[in-house]
């Protein structure tokens, strides 16, 4: 729910501005990567939402199991974040990201519902 939240706070500063620079990140993560890795943020987050209702409770265990999702993928916390704030500068692009991922977590879901 932190990052969701962080996202749509980009998505909202990034809306307001109309000379937003567009500019690719250093270490620029591809849309089908950042998908992946949204998938895996969103069910992570929402596993300790579920588990302890209250972010003050779990907030520092979030951030360390995080870390474990960006190293198994190669990226920092600040690559994400800066590419994060690249796609929210498109706003279509990260409506798709946002969709692909959803679609993506739902299959999942009905996957583990059929077994």
């Amino acid at each position: 729910m932190k990052y969701l939240f962080v996202i749509s706070l980009v998505f909202g500063i990034v809306s307001c501005s109309s000379n937003a620079e567009l500019k690719k990140p250093i270490n620029f993560i591809e849309k089908d990567k950042m998908i992946v890795l949204i998938c895996d943020v969103q069910i992570l987050e929402s596993h300790y939402y579920n588990r302890f209702q209250r972010e003050n409770v779990y907030a520092n265990a979030l951030d360390s199991a995080t870390f474990f999702i960006f190293e198994k993928h190669g990226v920092t916390k600040e690559s994400f974040e800066e590419n994060l704030y690249y796609y929210a500068l498109q706003p279509d692009t990260l409506f798709s990201i946002y969709e692909s991922a959803l679609d993506t977590i739902n299959n999942e879901i009905n996957l583990q519902i059929k077994q």
